[in-house]
């Protein structure tokens, strides 16, 4: 009894339709549609961004392009349809090294590899109890298996290859963080799914070794004859190896019908070791921490947005922002891509810590590309952030000053002394700070694209939302302490220090 599931032509990868519809689309069909497809949508972030790593590895692989002229004659022919036949050719070639239950070349797993237990398929999940993995969305447990289709241990086996973090033992050595582990990813996103990938299509030459130092022949994980070598470290061959690295030794146990398999048991180990620190990763904007350029992560009380101009300023060298920003301005210049184009950036990743998932988040931020190029429009944004941070500086201050007078109400008094430690604690507690971040979402987008036009008015609105927003924030929070004489005087001094920050930063509009 043979089990089989293959990728290229089986329903696995989830998108949305240009009119809404959630389709599932085996590699083939998605090449085809691309044009029919708002975007690739998996069942978490994750699984999303692993997605279209896997996708833009086979495009490249096919297509590369070597040259601005190469990637302008697939963006011109590619608006009727790519070449097919090319695309048709390679995944007939290898068409069966993605048969995830293949004799010989499992995808994206280890052939032959075996340990002496089983794992259940739910530790590919990161939203789901599985070993010392803790709840994040789900109350499964390891003892409760539940079967997944083949579609779902697909998806899930490649976000987990992307995102799979170290810190456990294994039969093949101690886990190490696999390339997304803890890093923010970033895609510039089009109107469907053929303007995505194109964009984030960026020069690929292996034999320039463009975008990443080659040290050998680059290929993607199933090309691979060898066998990987759990628990070892290894240089990145390039940027196909780095897009489908195989930082797990995994094999799936299928059962149920063998042309419609279920997974609910794999065998599981630490795969390949990626040097993290010494891999540039195109998809990752770095930014100076200290003296170095390191990694953006993402952290659970900060959203993307925040780091905006991290993410576009492609001159700085504070700054390195995803490959795909500086590509796309490079085809601005060269006029091959209209300067009006509407493109949003796309950024995804997990909070972690000590080895667990926090959470994860997915943001589509609305920037207009001249930011790319207008080094002036861009420090203009960045002024427009700095002023948000101060006040929400300004607005931690309060708090700490509203708990400081409900812990000691004589704070104010000569002698009188409070221990900052318990005040600091009890200032935690609300979260006037997160509702204000949360609440200027929103204003920031409709900044970020007015800026281009009438900056003026932008500039009026965006002071007038910040100082709404960070009194609407601190109400909130008073409105639920203020009942007798002891909490009011806490209240008082919480609003001076509010509104004295806001003088500061927004001036005459601040007041």
């Amino acid at each position: 009894m043979r089990y089989t599931f293959n990728l290229v032509d089986r329903q696995w990868i989830p998108c949305v339709t240009t009119y809404g519809r959630r389709v599932e689309l085996g590699l083939r069909e998605l090449f085809r549609r691309v044009h029919e497809l708002r975007e690739i949508r998996g069942d978490s972030p994750l699984e999303t961004i692993s997605l279209y790593r896997l996708v833009l590895a086979v495009l490249h692989r096919v297509y590369g392009p070597r040259t601005l002229g190469e990637w302008s004659s697939l963006w011109n022919a590619g608006r009727g349809g790519w070449d097919l036949e090319r695309l048709d050719d390679y995944l007939n070639r290898w068409y069966d090294r993605f048969d995830i239950f293949d004799n010989d070349h499992p995808f994206y797993q280890m052939v032959g590899f075996s340990a002496n237990r089983e794992s259940p398929v739910s530790r590919l999940f990161q939203e789901l109890a599985s070993g010392n993995n803790p709840t994040l969305f789900d109350h499964s447990y390891d003892h409760r298996v539940e079967p997944r289709h083949a579609s779902a241990a697909a998806r899930a086996l490649v976000a987990h290859q992307t995102f799979a973090l170290g810190g456990g033992r294994s039969p093949t050595g101690y886990t190490r963080d696999a390339p997304l582990a803890s890093s923010v990813a970033v895609l510039l996103t089009g109107d469907n799914l053929f303007e995505t990938l194109m964009f984030n299509l960026v020069r690929y030459d292996p034999l320039n070794s463009e975008p990443i130092p080659a040290f050998d022949a680059d290929r993607p994980a199933w090309e691979r004859n060898d066998p990987i070598l759990p628990a070892e470290t290894r240089p990145v061959l390039g940027y196909l190896d780095l897009l489908t690295w195989q930082s797990r030794a995994i094999r799936f146990i299928p059962e149920g019908e063998p042309t419609d398999p279920w997974v609910s048991r794999l065998y599981y180990g630490q795969g390949e070791v990626l040097d993290l620190e010494n891999t540039i990763d195109p998809q990752v904007p770095l930014v100076r921490c200290n003296k170095d350029l390191s990694r953006l992560r993402l952290f659970p009380e900060r959203a993307v947005w925040r780091d905006s101009t991290v993410l576009i300023d492609i001159n700085s060298s504070d700054t390195q922002p995803a490959k795909a920003s500086s590509w796309v301005a490079t085809l601005r210049r060269g006029r091959i891509l209209d300067r009006t184009h509407p493109i949003r950036l796309s950024a995804y990743g997990m909070a972690t810590g000590q080895a667990k998932v926090e959470l994860w988040r997915e943001e589509h931020i609305p920037l207009s590309l001249d930011y790319l190029e207008d080094q002036q429009l861009l420090a203009r944004l960045r002024a427009e952030l700095a002023k948000a941070e101060s006040v929400g500086e300004s607005l931690d201050n309060a708090l700490f000053v509203l708990a400081k007078f409900i812990v000691c109400p004589a704070a104010d008094e000569p002698g009188v002394k409070y221990d900052r430690t318990v005040v600091r604690r009890v200032a935690d507690q609300f979260n006037a700070v997160s509702h204000y971040w949360a609440s200027l979402e929103v204003p920031f987008y409709s900044l970020a694209l007015d800026l281009v036009g009438d900056m003026e008015e932008a500039i009026l609105e965006w002071n007038a939302s910040i100082k709404r927003l960070a009194w609407e924030a601190l109400g909130i929070e008073l409105d639920g302490v203020e009942r007798d004489s002891r909490t009011l005087k806490a209240s008082v001094n919480a609003r001076r220090v509010l509104g004295a920050g806001l003088a500061r930063v927004l001036g005459r509009e601040g007041s």
